[in-house]
This record gives structure tokens, C-alpha cells and sequence, in this order.
């Protein structure tokens, strides 16, 4: 029995061709694998791009997605969810957001499929549809930690 936890040895046989699942709508686990700072091109301001890892809990399987938070007013209530989903920031107070923590940090999100088109050829992905508050007692799926860990990006 091999513990390569999935590693492919030079002659493998692979079939899969996704580069990442597209999950169905509904509401994931994620956890933030990295983030990079960009300027967003409607406002001219900057944004932080997210990348994250979503997990099924109930299906054990993962997916991806993207997510962009803009640093502008127009854009402070999903700051502000983004915090609150993490366990940052509470209702009602202030905070100042403290970019260090974002990295490894997870919560959950609702999430819906977005269907778009490049080229004459039609994609999906996940996208955030809402960041929800954490609740009291909620734990990371050790699937997920375990995930994580491992994502390449």
C-alpha cells in the first residue's frame, strides 16, 4: 500500500483533465491560500485578489476560487464580511484590517457558479456570492486543513 499522498510516479496514468472543480451553488468551507495586492481597473484603487480553497463537507470534495476586495467606501460592507467571516472583525465595531491573518484563514462563504465566455468558448467558476459571520463553535474540517496545506499556488 503507497503513502505518496497522490503523488504520480513518471508513468503514471492520468485521466483527469479539470484543473479545478467547479462546485455547485450552495455554502463551502474556504480557506485563504494566499493573497496578492492589484489595483482595481473600474475604481483605480487598490484591492487584495484572494485565492481560496473550497471544501464540501458533506461530499469531501474541493474547488477552487477567486475573490477580489476592493479598498474602497463602496466596497466596505464586503470588507467588513470578509473580516467577520474570518473571525476578525465583530458586528457593530470597527477594526482596522490587519492583512497578516489573511493568509491560512478560513470561514464560510455562500458560493454560486458563474458561467462566462472567452473566445467564443464557455467557462465556469466559483465565485463569493456572500462572506457568512462565524458562529460559535465552528471548527475547520480536518479535510480541509489537510488541503491546504497541500495546494500548490
Amino acid at each position: 500500500m503507497s503513502t505518496n499522498n497522490g503523488a504520480l510516479s513518471w508513468n503514471s496514468e492520468i485521466a483527469s483533465d479539470d484543473k479545478h472543480s467547479v462546485l455547485p451553488s450552495g455554502e463551502y468551507w474556504f480557506v485563504v491560500d494566499r493573497w496578492e495586492r492589484a489595483v482595481s481597473r473600474e475604481k483605480g484603487c487598490d484591492m487584495a485578489v484572494l485565492h481560496m480553497r473550497l471544501y464540501d463537507d458533506e461530499t469531501g470534495r474541493t474547488g477552487t476560487c477567486r475573490d477580489y476586495l476592493v479598498l474602497h467606501k463602496d466596497a466596505e460592507w464586503k470588507l467588513a464580511a470578509f473580516f467577520r467571516a474570518i473571525g476578525e472583525k465583530r458586528h457593530g465595531q470597527s477594526y482596522r484590517m490587519n492583512w497578516d491573518v489573511v493568509t491560512g484563514a478560513w470561514g464560510r462563504a455562500q458560493i454560486h457558479v458563474d458561467t462566462y465566455s472567452r473566445d467564443g468558448v464557455q467557462y465556469q467558476n466559483n465565485k463569493v456570492t456572500r462572506y457568512l459571520d462565524v458562529v460559535a463553535g465552528w471548527r475547520l474540517p480536518e479535510a480541509l486543513s489537510k488541503i491546504s496545506d497541500d495546494v500548490p499556488f
